[in-house]
């Protein structure tokens, strides 16, 4: 490698390429279980049948592999990324407490997979830091499940494009929901909806509650740097609405600087304990992966707005 070669930005670069998740299994040199998650997984032929995988040079299980006759290449479901975790980590049990069958020569087979190879060790090559093993494939299973996508280190779900014809006629908004805005706008109205009613019976409004939290949050706060800050992003309060704050005693101002009084902290802490309770709720109706999805593509899109 050369010396200006960036390691570090190499493998961000690589992380660019959205891959499954898959855990390799096989019987080790004393007949113990082994196995590991790996997302080098790609096919090689049809005829005959062929897949490849790698595995590092410095991993313990090397030499292991290398004397597999036979080995197992699970393609992880989208539910299972606590398997996934589980084959990553070192000096554990990884079988423990799983569901196993089994396969020629002892090889455990997982069960719940997407899909499944179990493969006759055909051929191995250097590549580079990495041994690539050539598996043929002697039989397979396929359940037809989502598969488990690993992207730029985070974990992600497979979302299927809205194949619906034409405009449900029971359902005014069915074709609005096609249009991105639409439905960032549904969701944040339907899930905020118990927090606007906490702002008015509190008489407070969007702009006065982000004017309390950003004061609370801010180490110097400054009004005029906190008022350019959330003019950036929309949410400044009006001259009417910081009147306000004042004239309620939740608000102190001192020399240019601001801070909340007792019962502003109070009714803040409220408020934002509220916002809390009503994320958790939404969020509980998705299962992790569709979070976590959620949360990395509004991230990325936040992102290319502002580039």
């Amino acid at each position: 490698m050369t010396s200006d070669f960036d390691a570090g930005r190499f493998r961000q670069a690589l992380g660019s390429f959205t891959t499954g998740v898959t855990v390799v299994t096989a019987v080790g040199l004393k007949g113990e279980d082994i196995g590991l998650t790996a997302n080098s997984f790609n096919s090689v032929s049809l005829d005959p049948p062929m897949i490849l995988w790698s595995l590092a040079k410095s991993a313990l299980s090397l030499e292991a592999f290398k004397a597999a006759q036979y080995f197992a290449v699970h393609i992880l479901a989208s539910s299972q990324e606590e398997l996934s975790g589980r084959f990553a980590r070192r000096g554990e049990d990884k079988f423990f407490g799983l569901d196993l069958q089994r396969g020629r020569a002892g090889v455990p087979l997982l069960d719940g997979c997407a899909a499944r190879f179990f493969c006759r060790t055909a051929f191995q090559y250097e590549g580079g830091d990495h041994i690539i093993f050539v598996g043929e494939v002697v039989e397979f299973d396929h359940k037809g499940l989502d598969p488990l996508l690993f992207h730029s280190g985070q974990y992600g779900q497979l979302l299927k494009p809205n194949k619906s014809d034409g405009i449900d006629s029971g359902n005014p908004d069915a074709g609005q929901a096609e249009f991105l805005g639409e439905l960032l706008r549904r969701a944040y109205g339907l899930v905020y909806a118990p927090v606007n009613t906490a702002f008015e019976e509190q008489g407070i409004t969007v702009g006065q509650y982000y004017y309390l939290s950003r004061i609370a949050m801010a180490e110097d706060p400054g009004r005029d740097t906190i008022l350019r800050k959330l003019e950036q992003i929309g949410r400044r309060p009006s001259e009417v609405e910081l009147q306000n704050l004042s004239e309620r005693g939740l608000v102190v101002e001192t020399n240019s600087a601001v801070k909340l009084s007792p019962a502003g902290q109070e009714l803040n802490m409220q408020l934002a304990s509220r916002i809390n309770s009503v994320e958790v709720d939404a969020e509980e109706g998705l299962d992790y992966e569709l979070r976590q999805t959620l949360k990395l593509a509004l991230s990325q899109l936040i992102q290319s707005a502002q580039s």
